[in-house]
C-alpha cells in the first residue's frame, strides 16, 4: 500500500516537471512535427519559390506554438517571415502574399499525454487509500 503510495507520488512529480518543461522548452517530436506542418504549409502556399527555415523555437508568447523563422529567397530580394505552427496545423503567419488564416483550434500532443498521466497518478493516488 505505501508503495503503490510512494510511486503515485513519484509519478505526479515527475509529470509536472516534464510537463513544465514541455511547457517552456518543447520536446524533439513535437518540435518535428511543427516543422513539417510548416514544410507543408509552404509548399502549397509559395507556388515553387525557394526558401530557407533559420530557427524554430517554443514561444510562451505565442500561447505555446513553435515560432518558426524563415526566409523566402527571390531574385531581387530576400524576405524574413515568421509563422506560428502546432503539431498539427500553422495558426498564424506573416507572409505578404498569402492571405491571413482562418482561426483554427491548436492542438498539442504532449499537454494531451502529461494530462492523462498526471489524471492516471491522481487515480491511483484514491486508489491506493491516502
Amino acid at each position: 500500500m505505501k508503495t503503490i503510495l510512494k510511486l503515485s507520488i513519484a509519478i505526479l512529480i515527475s509529470s509536472c516537471i516534464v510537463y513544465q518543461y514541455d511547457w517552456v522548452y518543447g520536446n524533439p517530436l513535437s518540435k518535428h512535427l511543427a516543422k513539417q506542418e510548416v514544410d507543408i504549409f509552404l509548399l502549397k502556399n509559395l507556388n515553387g519559390k525557394d526558401y530557407e527555415i533559420s530557427k524554430i523555437n517554443k514561444s510562451i508568447k505565442a500561447g505555446g506554438d513553435y515560432l518558426v523563422e524563415a526566409k523566402v529567397k527571390e531574385k531581387e530580394h530576400t524576405e524574413a517571415f515568421y509563422i506560428n505552427a502546432t503539431e498539427t496545423s500553422v495558426v498564424y503567419h506573416t507572409l505578404r502574399d498569402i492571405p491571413p488564416l482562418k482561426k483554427t483550434e491548436p492542438l498539442h500532443y504532449s499537454t494531451k499525454i502529461l494530462e492523462k498521466i498526471v489524471a492516471g497518478s491522481f487515480m491511483a493516488l484514491l486508489i491506493s487509500g491516502a
